[in-house]
């Protein structure tokens, strides 16, 4: 992801940042991401408190 964003700095993208569509690097408008709420998947925070301690 460190590549993709560099890359558009470089091609000047401002208010964008890289995540994650699957399996594919891909560039989100930071007005798109902020904008919607998303609900948290109460397992993952389970996963990574055991593997926390």
């Amino acid at each position: 992801m460190g590549v993709k964003a560099v890359n558009a700095l470089i091609a000047g993208e401002t208010d964008v940042m890289t995540g994650l569509n699957g399996r594919e690097i891909v560039m989100r408008k930071l007005e798109d991401v902020v904008s919607k709420a998303r609900e948290v998947n109460l397992e993952f925070y389970d996963i990574a408190n055991i593997l926390s301690r």
